[in-house]
């Protein structure tokens, strides 16, 4: 989704507030005629009609048009456009794959004569040029990978002892006529002239897509006049199917009729990594169409100052950057970079995206001059890349390959149970792990496959490492051939990096990230003003972060109890920011706080011989055994993060809230009817919120915290909700109960977050971490944050 505005929380008076973003543009293209077209019916054949074929920047070669000038004058000659009377197309795969209309709730308008010619500021208008926008880049997408897989290069079946079979592909066989490309049974719905101002976006629950409206020339400047805006919407259109083609085959398989609407995203809060990858490859989408290396420059640009490039050369972009292998675009320095105002910083999944926009140019470019390929040919490839690294990386059966259907040879997101909370929180997409799959597909694709894509077969790892290197990318050790789980029967090892291609990308211990100590600064804020929640929640229960029902029904639908202290008092639904400390250096990226279960505990007592050693024996610790990839998640063992301190008169304890209740319900009568959940003791006084139990920052400059990495120019932090864990807290919990919560900490850049420091087999070392490990600590830092209940 597009967010031209992002919403940020004010922390003196946690209130919400709205910032704008800056930029200029820069002119291109000239048309030809300075005369306005005639565009009336009689001027087009039937089933021809007249649309802007680029933005009017593009076309008037005019960096400051006004929005007075007659875009008649930029009009198209007569293209095709339907001989249906609605604005509505079947696909091959799919009957009613599109229709465009005005608005919500208004059906499409019928022209019975086919003649698709109207006044270039009606709302007619519009909705054509965005159904000639749409018509195109789907057929060109969908007609790339319909050829792709009739020629025979792409099957998900192999045999690894034929030098001649084809690559191991995460693409499901039959994609298209299991409903593997498409939302099954719901066609795709444009409102070209919606009312939404200053902004255009992509809707994965609803599967539509929305074209707005600037709110100062509201009558004259749309977002559904800008092809690029078009392009880049269609984007995360191609992104949701690609990151589910593997999900919607299987759904399919057993249930055929039914809609699938459990999908994997890229991207689950207002600012996660993910996220800013999503938004980085729909802007490649855009030069996948135009060819361009610039998106959004008249209603975006031109009007909310908020276009963005796609190459280092760009004259938007600041001082210092080019497309040489020492200018490049790259990680984690320039996340939060907006070339509108590059001395600000904006925490910002749009200008983060950046990064994986400009490399995947980079990288068409590459191809095409290492391996002979035309721009268009190059472009494909790398959208191909894109589709074999998101489908895999999106499987929420597990599996990652056709081949492996039906085993328990998981190799992707950890099982089928668990599939959907590692993507989103546990071990989710980060730039360090895109870079690390696309890297896989490329060796598999342009490199060690006989029949290469890359025509000279010039293609080399070396070429793959380098260039992600130049983008600060090359955060991985191997390429990860054997997965996260078990081996497929065609990964006899791993493909190491060469080490001496890490020239600017970062590798640092997962030790210099801090629980912020310095006394200027506290350990975490609590944000707990009642409209702020409600704001919260309701946008993470209408995004489908969380579930609406997972609030307890003892807290009241008004929060109520938020009284909005800075405090957290009985009955309160709370963020808290979690302020850490880079200790190193050099930058961080993709920080993340967890709060989500793992086992910490055994037989519902906390583990005394982790790292921390807390809660020690004479705390309420025991002396655990090992954890195993069979046992992790064994009830008792992987467990809620919050504890509660007891005294029973002559000692204190840590314990459980199993076990806490276990005592309140002996010496104070406590029913399991007043904890959060009547059916789960261990979250009975206080818990974290699933989907919302991760905290996700940008970046942390050297020997800082985020607060002073991420000052706007008054000095004051850019809170957004991502920035935040959220917890429910029971309305019976007594006054002064100390709550203790072990989270756990990791980040993008990090070495020992990712790869197992336990291996000893030589040929292995530089592995990633198996999927189980990350229920346990060995990938992250442990942090225990201590709160006490107030009045």
């Amino acid at each position: 989704m597009v967010r031209w505005r992002n919403t940020y929380l004010k922390t003196s008076i946690a209130l919400l507030t709205v910032v704008l973003l800056n930029s200029c543009v820069e002119p291109k293209n000239r048309a030809s005629s300075s005369s306005a077209v005639s565009n009336s019916k009689s001027s087009v054949s039937a089933g021809y009609g007249r649309v802007l074929l680029n933005n009017p920047i593009v076309l008037s070669g005019n960096a400051s048009l006004s929005q007075d000038y007659d875009l008649g004058k930029l009009l198209s000659k007569q293209v095709p456009i339907t001989n249906r009377t609605t604005l509505s197309k079947d696909c091959t795969w799919q009957t009613n794959c599109l229709t465009v209309t005005e608005d919500e709730n208004i059906e499409a308008f019928t022209n019975s004569d086919t003649r698709w010619a109207y006044p270039v500021l009606s709302t007619e208008f519009l909705q054509i040029n965005v159904f000639y926008h749409l018509n195109k880049i789907m057929n060109t997408f969908f007609g790339n990978l319909s050829a792709l897989l009739n020629s025979g290069f792409v099957t998900p079946y192999l045999d690894p002892t034929d030098p001649n079979s084809p690559y191991p592909s995460s693409l499901p066989e039959s994609l298209f006529s299991r409903s593997a490309a498409v939302r099954q049974g719901v066609g795709l719905t444009a409102y070209a002239d919606c009312g939404v101002k200053d902004n255009a976006y992509y809707d994965s629950g609803l599967f539509v897509l929305c074209f707005g409206y600037d709110s100062i020339y509201s009558d004259r400047v749309k977002f559904a006049q800008d092809a690029s805006i078009i392009y880049h919407e269609y984007g995360h259109t191609l992104v949701d199917i690609m990151m589910n083609m593997r999900n919607a085959a299987a759904h399919y398989d057993s249930n055929p009729t039914e809609t699938f609407n459990n999908r994997s995203s890229l991207g689950y809060s207002s600012y996660d990594e993910g996220g800013a990858l999503n938004e980085g490859i729909a802007d490649f989408f855009s030069y996948y169409i135009t060819g361009r290396t610039h998106f959004g420059e008249w209603a975006a640009g031109r009007f909310n100052e908020a276009s963005r490039p796609m190459k280092e050369d760009d004259s938007l972009h600041a001082a210092g950057l080019s497309p040489d292998e020492t200018g490049r675009l790259s990680y984690p320095d320039y996340l939060t970079y907006n070339p509108n105002s590059p001395t600000s910083k904006f925490e910002d999944i749009h200008y983060a995206g950046q990064i994986i926009s400009h490399y995947l140019t980079a990288l068409s470019e590459d191809l095409v001059d290492k391996c002979s390929m035309t721009k268009a040919e190059s472009l494909r490839a790398v959208a191909h890349v894109l589709n074999e690294t998101l489908s895999e990386l999106g499987d929420l059966t597990a599996t990652g390959n056709e081949s492996l259907n039906g085993t328990t040879n998981y190799t992707i997101n950890m099982n089928p149970s668990l599939a959907k909370e590692w993507l989103q929180s546990v071990n989710p997409i980060t730039f360090r792990k895109l870079a690390q799959y696309m890297a896989k597909y490329l060796k598999n694709i342009f490199v060690v496959n006989s029949n290469s894509a890359c025509a000279s077969g010039n293609y080399t790892t070396d070429d793959v490492e380098s260039l992600l290197d130049q983008y600060g990318l090359l955060l991985f050790r191997s390429y990860n051939d054997n997965g996260n789980g078990t081996s497929p029967p065609w990964a006899t090892g791993i493909t190491k990096v060469n080490a001496l291609n890490r020239k600017k990308s970062e590798l640092l211990s997962k030790s210099l990230l801090q629980l912020e100590s310095r006394n200027d600064y506290s350990k975490y804020t609590i944000f707990d003003d009642q409209q702020t929640i409600i704001d919260i929640i309701e946008g993470m229960s209408s995004s489908n972060q969380i579930d609406a029902n997972t609030i307890s029904t003892l807290t009241p639908a008004n929060f109520g109890y938020n009284n909005g202290n800075g405090k957290i008092s009985p009955g309160e639904v709370v963020g808290v920011f979690v302020n850490l400390y880079n200790n190193s250096n050099s930058t961080m990226g993709g920080v993340r706080v967890l709060a989500n279960d793992w086992a910490y505990m055994q037989d519902s007592k906390p583990c005394s011989n982790l790292s921390d050693t807390f809660p020690s024996t004479t705390q309420g610790g025991v002396t655990c055994t090992d954890v195993t990839s069979t046992n992790f998640s064994d009830g008792g063992r992987m467990m809620p993060v919050c504890m509660l301190e007891y005294n029973d008169g002559s000692s204190t304890k840590i314990l459980s809230q199993t076990d806490w209740f276990d005592k309140m319900k002996t010496e104070n009568g406590l029913l399991a009817k007043d904890c959060l959940d009547s059916t789960d003791t261990s979250t009975c006084m206080f818990r974290a919120i699933k989907g919302a139990d991760f905290q996700n920052l940008s970046k942390i400059d050297p020997k800082s915290n985020w607060l002073e990495s991420t000052k706007d120019s008054n000095g004051n932090p850019r809170f957004t909700r991502g920035n935040l864990i959220y917890f429910e807290v029971n309305k019976n919990i007594p006054y002064g109960t100390k709550v203790i919560c072990k989270l756990r900490t990791t980040f993008t850049n990090c070495d020992d977050c990712h790869h197992d420091q336990s291996i000893t087999d030589a040929s292995l070392t530089g592995d990633d971490y198996a999927d189980w490990k990350y229920a346990t600590e060995a990938p992250f830092n442990i942090i225990n944050l201590i709160f006490e209940i107030s009045e």
